[in-house]
């Protein structure tokens, strides 16, 4: 087996880096976003077609947090689409990072609705900082610049795949006074809480559940299965007593609108974690073909629930 083969049969064990191999890069500067859809989704066919236990976490995780659906045609429906939304992740991460910035400004310029920004926007004008929670829902990707074409200036918490497309978001992020901050370096909570202290909008997922840093006497309830509870958000709470809030975007056809929706204010008590997750799992339940972490649920919530 050459280079070139043993690369393309390395890349089929992920489909992040089957779906960001340098072709899919390439093509991705060019094609039009509707042909990038097509094309990724056929890609994740391939993909999913071979790798069957992959496929078979997804499935286990979405009938774990489904329950019961009312009929075999709305199970297939959703799971069909979960599957597209899988692929159309990958299609708005390769748009987001390699195409021209002012590209995309103009696009989430033209694209995106905020039905609440009154509240961000109110909170903002304090310049006392927030809180935006998300998740791994609809076009998350596009996030941080939809916020900063709106006037806003941002901070994120992020994890790379590679350094490629670290170098190539790190560059919009400086293209717009954006910071990313590398989960993986040290000194995150610092810079997290610099970030805030300087009015910016943290932006952070609350459901990277690999990464969660567990609380030994406190559980939270993870579609119905008790695991031991997150505390990263919450110490960013006390550290800083700034508002949160849950950040979506959640993806139509053609458009796409940023979900806000207020958490905590900043005299108001509670675990913030867990607040979250249970703000975000009601999003989940509701357009559960939004959200691509089913295969956590199955790798990650249902073993630890069972110990």
């Amino acid at each position: 087996m050459d280079g070139r083969t043993g690369c393309i049969a390395n890349a089929f064990t992920d489909l992040s880096v089957f779906l960001q191999m340098p072709p899919n890069v390439r093509l991705s500067r060019s094609l039009p976003l509707k042909c990038l859809r097509i094309y990724m989704r056929i890609l994740g066919v391939m993909y999913f077609c071979c790798r069957s236990e992959e496929r078979r976490h997804i499935l286990t995780g979405l009938r774990h947090g489904l329950g019961f659906c009312s009929s075999i045609h709305r199970y297939s429906n959703i799971v069909a689409k979960t599957f597209a939304g899988i692929c159309d992740h990958y299609v708005e991460k390769l748009f987001n990072a390699y195409r021209p910035v002012s590209q995309n400004m103009e696009f989430l310029k033209r694209c995106v609705d905020i039905p609440n920004k009154a509240w961000i926007q109110k909170i903002y004008d304090q310049r006392k900082g927030c809180l935006m929670i998300t998740g791994h829902f609809g076009a998350v990707e596009f996030l941080p610049l939809v916020l900063s074409v709106n006037g806003f200036k941002i901070a994120m918490i992020v994890r790379y795949k590679d350094q490629h497309l670290k170098r190539a978001c790190e560059a919009i992020g400086n293209a717009r006074d954006g910071i990313l901050i590398d989960a993986s370096e040290k000194g995150v909570l610092q810079a997290a809480v610099s970030a805030i202290r300087n009015g910016r909008i943290l932006i952070t997922q609350c459901d990277e559940f690999k990464h969660w840093k567990p609380c030994k006497k406190e559980e939270t309830l993870v579609f119905g299965l008790p695991v031991p509870q997150d505390r990263t958000l919450d110490v960013l709470r006390r550290r800083t007593g700034v508002p949160a809030c849950l950040g979506l975007m959640k993806r139509f056809k053609q458009r796409y609108e940023l979900l806000i929706d207020p958490i905590m204010e900043g005299n108001d008590e509670g675990k913030l974690s867990e607040h979250s997750w249970k703000t975000l799992e009601g999003y989940i339940l509701k357009y559960p073909e939004q959200w691509y972490e089913w295969k956590a649920v199955s790798k990650y919530i249902l073993p630890l629930a069972c110990k």
